[in-house]
């Protein structure tokens, strides 16, 4: 049945030929579409027949070999000649060539299938190379290779074990680039193109063996010169550096045996910068590749290098010598670069290799993270040290010390030493130095401000104990005294640099001590509540509300300003807490607790006669204190006779000073309250005494006060003394019944009184007090004594009709004298 089908097929394929002739001739006869019509059936028809006999080789190399032949009759026939027609029957020629080989050689391997499609490739090209001027026969010949090289590249890349049959496939740019000047100039380019990808794709095949990379990097480099030649753009040159590099690479790694590549890349690196400088303006493009590849090979090495330095200080990798070696090669290559163009981002990566040296030298000399957040520091303090020098063209290179000093910041967290608090203040004066050359970055100034702050906390406390509730006033106390000390210091600075310091004005810089000065008063008010026995600690206690009290009274020395009262105020009031404290905590001073209002009242006149203007201070919030300082201490203490006569004096005195007469009125408050408290000590005495100075009081205050003393205000002075002394002659009738001598005495005293003073109130209390009493007193003798009382009787009567008698007789002088006698009365006070 085999052989019957082979027949069957190599028959029907001559009727296909014959059939083929036909249409030919159609189409000599210019029906051109009914031919194309024709062939395409034949064509179908012979597909099918080929499929038929695929199982019989020899069938097919027959069927294959005629269609090649039938296929070329054609493709020569049509004019003119289809594009389409050439490479169909040149294909069809390729796989009768390939079925001859597998017919005659079936033990063919895939390395020896790679040699022959290799060898076809060549010719192939030589061909497309000979009939350059056959533009259709070339393309053929030129599209059949590239095919050829494809399927022995995949057939190389999937399945031969052999790595040494890879640099076989070399061949094809090899080919490629020798046969580039046979072809017209359009064309050259454009297989230069090719050749160029092929030497790319042939590394893979060639880059698993040592003895195949050299030769592949090899050739690819010495293909490239000619490459270029006929495609003299940058990609081609830096291809070719690649290549270059690559091969050099290769024969250090199997030669040499170099096993770290971080000192070679390194070399390599500044080669390509010595390289092009070199080659300059004599051949640009490729002095311009190799700064690409110096660029982007130092880009990498050094992103490999930072990757490198964060391992090793995180303990994941060991230092050595010649990654250090490489950061300094590193180093002349970007100050090279920097000489030639002057950018300021090679500052920037000037500095950042500067920092990859510190991290591998000190790692290797057996440091660790501590020692590179000291290093950063100190080198940040240093370039800020010498910025008038170093940064007066370009002020953006300030960045650089802010740079270190952030990088020392993070390596110095997680440690607490003796010295991590001077890193602190170290990195905080980076950033202030930064700020004075970028004014408008003041939010770094104040997180530098915050930093000195922190800086000073942190060594301070790491020298206390560890924080316990026994030792919490001491700790308290030391941080709110250093904080005092820093707004002092805060406050000398803004006097001494007047327009500007830390890059903020004198007002900023004034609120920042006052916020210090505030944490400072904070404190001390929590120490002053819980006030321990006196020692060292207590000590700073006492002394810390005097500096911060001095701090407010500098802060109010302004005459000309109100506001600035309150500073004053404040400063005083905590002078006194530092008095009041040093007694609670100091038991030996409890001697001066009988002193204690003499010695305010002492120190009351001398603030008050102090010439605080002539010094600078506003005098009120001073006269004000001493004013009350006096009454205060007599109110929170237990003040005897003696404290209470010198308050009294004191505040007489102060109204002869400003001549108001109402301070004398405290005077007589207490001055009262020193005769009531001696009178308390007689538990027998007579309430009378007491009522005594009440009524005395409000006499006095009648007596003296300016607003009393108007014109108009008369009837309440008259008002006001008929008070005084009315309380005093009814307590006196009230008490003293008996013998009527107290009120009688009281009663002739205020008629005298009023009469040498020639005051109403006076006269009239006198007189009814002591008619009142002489007539209870006649009341009792008449009760007590019936003889007596008809004696008095008598004696009255007789002096009624005597006084009717003479009246009647004088009544008219009487009249007028009793009229001047009112006249007169009504001009008395």
């Amino acid at each position: 049945n085999t052989f019957n089908v082979s027949i069957y097929a190599v028959t029907i394929f001559i009727y296909l030929a014959i059939f083929l002739g036909f249409t030919d001739w159609i189409y000599r006869k210019n029906k051109a579409k009914i031919a194309l019509f024709g062939e395409r059936l034949t064509l179908i028809l012979a597909f099918m027949v080929f499929l038929s006999i695929s199982f019989n080789p020899v069938a097919q190399l027959f069927n294959l070999a005629l269609s090649t032949i039938t296929l070329a009759f054609l493709a020569y026939r049509r004019t003119p000649t289809s594009f389409f027609r050439v490479n169909f029957a040149h294909v069809i020629g390729l796989l009768t060539i390939l079925a001859t080989l597998d017919w005659q050689l079936p033990n063919l391997t895939y390395s020896q299938w790679v040699g022959i499609f290799l060898g076809i490739m060549v010719t192939e090209w030589l061909i497309s190379a000979i009939f350059g001027s056959i533009t259709l026969y070339r393309d053929s010949c030129w599209f059949m290779g590239l095919i050829l090289a494809g399927c022995s590249y995949f057939i190389l890349l999937a399945r031969v074990e052999n790595l040494q049959v890879g640099v076989y496939w070399l061949l094809t740019p090899v080919t490629l680039t020798a046969i580039i000047p046979r072809y017209p100039p359009p064309k050259r380019e454009n297989t230069a193109k090719i050749s160029s990808f092929t030497l790319i794709i042939a590394q893979l095949l060639c880059i698993l063996s040592p003895n195949t990379r050299i030769i592949s990097f090899a050739v690819a480099t010495a293909l490239m010169i000619v490459n270029y030649k006929y495609l003299p753009r940058q990609n081609t040159a830096i291809l070719h550096y690649g290549f270059i590099l690559a091969l050099v690479g290769s024969i250090l790694s199997s030669t040499l045996g170099i096993s770290s590549w971080w000192l070679p890349g390194a070399m390599a690196t500044l080669l390509l910068w010595l390289l092009g400088s070199y080659l300059g303006n004599k051949y640009p493009v490729y002095a311009q590749s190799a700064y690409l590849w110096f660029k982007s090979l130092g880009l990498s090495f050094l992103i490999a290098l930072s990757c490198r330095s964060f391992l090793l200080t995180s303990n994941l990798f060991s230092p050595g010598w010649q990654p250090l070696a490489a950061l300094f090669v590193f180093s002349i290559c970007i100050i090279l670069w920097y000489r030639r163009e002057n950018h300021p981002s090679l500052i920037f990566s000037l500095a950042w290799l500067l920092e990859l040296i510190l991290v591998e030298t000190i790692l290797l000399w057996g440091g660790n993270n501590l020692n590179l957040a000291t290093a950063n520091v100190i080198l940040g303090l240093l370039l800020i040290t010498f910025r008038p020098w170093l940064f007066r063209q370009n002020h953006n290179l300030a960045l650089v010390p802010l740079f270190y000093g952030t990088i020392g910041f993070i390596y110095r967290l997680g440690y607490f030493t003796p010295y991590t608090g001077l890193l602190t203040l170290g990195i905080a004066f980076i950033g202030i130095g930064v700020t004075t050359l970028h004014r408008e970055w003041q939010p770094l100034t104040y997180l530098s401000i915050l930093g000195i702050s922190l800086g000073i906390y942190e060594s301070l406390l790491y020298h206390l104990p560890p924080f316990s509730w026994e030792a919490h006033v001491q700790q308290l106390t030391l941080i709110a005294f250093v904080t005092a000390l820093i707004a002092i210091a805060y406050r000398l600075g803004g006097w001494l640099w007047r327009e500007s310091l830390f890059n903020l004005s004198n007002q900023e810089i004034k609120t920042i001590a006052h916020l210090h000065w505030g944490i400072a008063t904070g404190i001390n008010i929590i120490l002053f509540l819980s006030r321990e026995t006196f020692t060292e600690f207590a000590l700073l206690s006492l002394l810390l509300p005097l500096i911060l009290g001095s701090y407010a009274l500098m802060q109010g020395r302004d005459i000309n300003r109100v506001e600035k009262n309150i500073w004053v105020y404040i400063g005083i009031i905590q002078i006194i807490a530092s008095i009041i404290y040093l007694r609670l905590t100091w038991q030996p001073l409890r001697i001066i607790d009988s002193f204690v209002v003499i010695l305010v009242c002492f120190g009351a006149i001398i603030s008050y006669f102090i010439p605080w203007t002539r010094w600078g201070w506003s005098k009120r919030p001073w006269h004000r204190s001493a004013i009350v300082a006096p009454v205060v201490t007599v109110l929170l203490s237990n003040p005897n006779y003696l404290d209470l006569i010198i308050v009294a004096i004191f505040y007489l005195l102060l109204a002869k000073q400003q001549d108001n007469i109402r301070w004398s009125y405290l005077s007589l408050v207490f001055l009262d309250w020193a005769i009531i408290r001696w009178f308390l000590t007689f538990n027998d005495l007579d309430l009378l005494w007491y009522v005594s100075i009440i009524g005395l009081s409000i006499i006095y205050i009648t007596t003296v006060d300016p607003f009393l003393q108007l014109p108009q205000q008369r009837k309440s002075r008259h008002q006001l003394r008929l008070l005084g002394g009315g309380i005093i002659g009814l307590v006196a009738l009230w008490l003293h019944q008996e013998t009527g001598l107290i009120p009688a005495s009281l009663g002739l005293l205020s008629i005298f009184l009023g009469l040498a003073l020639k005051i109403r109130a006076f006269l009239f209390l006198g007189t009814i007090t002591f008619t009142l009493t002489v007539f209870y007193q006649l009341i009792i003798l008449g009760l007590n004594y019936s003889f007596l009382k008809w004696m008095i009787g008598l004696i009255i009567g007789i002096s009624l009709i005597s006084v009717a008698a003479n009246f009647e007789r004088s009544r008219g002088q009487l009249i007028v004298i009793w009229q001047q006698w009112l006249t007169q009365l009504e001009q008395w006070e």
